[in-house]
């Protein structure tokens, strides 16, 4: 039996276990990929926050998750003659998706009210059932509320730092609120990634009410049930708002509270800045936190000393992903979803290549630390390999920038024209990137390409499921590649040479190997990566390292 398996068996008839059952952990975060009926997420962070409520209807955890319901989703883009064109063409159908409204017994509308600014918001209650875990998502689109107000949780990630503050007030401050009138009481509170760091205060205001302690007291009791998982160290991934615009959005809550404001503000307030941080804010009133791989946890304790994080590699949902469906014969099914990619490439693009020839991926969100284009940095040596009749290499390609970040916009251009100049036909892009174009991209490839600089990445979790289905990895030595030999089962790359060393492995190891006549060392290749993932990198041990050093560690 799984040793993980088998752990789940026992933890299930443990006193911690009899204590969710009254308990349950509550996992709070911005965007959940549960399904394409419901858009509400960006990226890596959403689809693992849906691995982890898998995971947990899987083993059986009591759990309950709260989000927000982006009726448009996250933004969509193409590239349209070099301009990356973005739209919000969704409008997400609550009934098409599976919710249903929470109310009151009686069947009267429930409403969650939030003090902000000068005003008070109030927000709908969804409730999405995934069997032994509900998702929860708050909805601002209420009568009672203004027009403007109505449109907070519109649109996930709005470059609008005001519609972003009032949207993490909703989520951590709101979905406290909407938990207590569920008459759900959580013994842990999962913060994952900062988004949610407001929590802490709307706990501290329900613990001030029901026990009559001060705002210190009742922050001490509430930093007893908040972890936190951070995923990255970019500055752009750790949300960051002005002072004025702070102290305006906490100002009726302050007044509530009775908690002078200034206060507040201080337990988010980056030292030397007149900024606040969610993640300063989440790091200074959690219990315990986490990174998401061991790399990421020292360099984490390099930038936050004073808050080390413990290291929970994070891990992929193993039948979500798996598109082999059975250990053994891994080539020939690998064939079978390549042909899939193949046929879904030539209808979004018109390229037609053959299921033969080597296919190299890269699929993620477009940013600088990740080198996107680091595969052509030798233009000339990349084309000439490419091109070659007896060993051709095509590249597919796919991801989204932020909106509003030009310098990813920039990469995108640089790509089309590559695309439409001197590597037309060796190379094609995918836009809107979602769960179904990944899945078929990391089950497809015949490579999964992973370049960014060594420090940045966190986890990389994209390259976990390109393995479990027999697409080798080629990647420099970050997240969790830093945590295992690429010996027997993919290539490493340099991170100071890396444009350089793709060339190096393509040429002189990649290619002799794929086009070899004999498939028996790239079929091992596949059966190692595929065998490492099972054993080492599933969201099932994940889980079972949040409850053992997160939820309840041995103190």
């Amino acid at each position: 039996m799984d040793t993980h398996i088998d752990w789940f068996e026992k933890f299930r008839q443990s006193d911690n276990f009899e204590q969710l059952k009254r308990q349950p952990i509550a996992y709070f975060c911005s965007e959940f990929a549960i399904s394409e009926y419901l858009q509400i997420y960006a990226g890596g962070l959403g689809i693992l926050a849906g691995d982890t409520l898998r995971e947990a209807c899987d083993q059986h955890i009591p759990m309950v998750a709260v989000g927000m319901f982006y009726r448009q989703g996250y933004f969509h883009h193409e590239i349209d003659k070099g301009e990356v064109v973005s739209h919000h063409r969704l409008h997400i159908s609550a009934k098409e998706a599976g919710l249903t409204q929470v109310t009151h017994l009686d069947g009267s509308e429930l409403l969650v009210p939030v003090p902000v600014e000068d005003r008070t918001i109030y927000l709908r209650i969804w409730r999405v059932n995934l069997g032994t875990v509900s998702l929860y998502l708050l909805d601002s689109q209420v009568d009672k509320n203004n027009t403007e107000d109505q449109n907070i949780t519109e649109r996930l990630y709005v470059s609008d730092r005001r519609i972003r503050i009032l949207q993490e007030m909703i989520l951590g401050v709101g979905g406290a609120r909407a938990l207590e009138l569920m008459h759900i009481k959580p013994s842990v509170y999962h913060m994952n990634e900062g988004h949610s760091a407001f929590l802490s205060l709307g706990l501290a205001q329900s613990t001030m009410k029901s026990e009559g302690v001060s705002f210190e007291q009742a922050l001490e009791k509430a930093r007893k049930k908040l972890v936190f998982t951070n995923h990255t160290l970019v500055a752009g991934g750790n949300e960051n708002f002005a002072l004025p615009l702070t102290e305006s959005v906490f100002s009726s809550l302050s007044k509530e509270m009775g908690v002078p404001l200034e206060q507040m503000v201080a337990l988010g307030r980056v030292e030397g800045e007149d900024m606040f941080s969610m993640t300063t804010l989440a790091l200074r009133v959690n219990r315990r936190a986490n990174a998401v791989s061991k790399i990421h946890a020292r360099k984490a304790a390099e930038v936050w000393p004073d808050h080390p994080m413990i290291a929970i590699t994070n891990g992929i949902h193993l039948r979500r992903w798996d598109r082999q469906y059975r250990s053994g014969d891994c080539w020939r099914r690998h064939k079978h979803n390549k042909r899939s990619l193949l046929a879904t490439i030539e209808a979004r693009t018109g390229q037609k290549w053959g299921e033969d020839e080597l296919l190299i991926g890269w699929g993620r969100r477009v940013v600088s630390y990740k080198r996107p284009l680091a595969l052509f940095g030798n233009l000339a040596r990349f084309k000439a390999l490419a091109t070659r009749t007896d060993k051709p290499i095509r590249v597919v390609m796919s991801g989204k920038a932020h909106e509003g970040d030009i310098e990813g916009a920039g990469y995108l251009r640089q790509l089309d024209d590559l695309i439409e100049g001197e590597l037309k036909g060796t190379i094609v892009y995918l836009s809107n990137y979602s769960v179904h174009v990944a899945t078929q991209m990391v089950a497809g490839c015949d490579i999964w390409l992973n370049t960014p600089y060594v420090g940045f990445e966190a986890c990389g979790t994209s390259g976990m499921k390109a393995a479990l289905n027999g697409t080798l990895p080629m990647s420099t030595k970050d997240g969790w590649i830093d945590e295992v030999d690429l010996f027997g089962i993919g290539w490493k790359l340099s991170d100071m040479y890396v444009s350089e060393s793709c060339l190096d492995e393509l040429e002189y190891n990649i290619a002799p190997m794929y086009y070899a006549q004999d498939h028996a060392a790239w079929e091992r290749l596949m059966s190692n990566g595929r065998e490492l993932i099972q054993s080492r990198y599933s969201a099932t041990r994940m889980l079972r390292d949040y409850i053992e050093k997160l939820y309840f560690p041995q103190e």
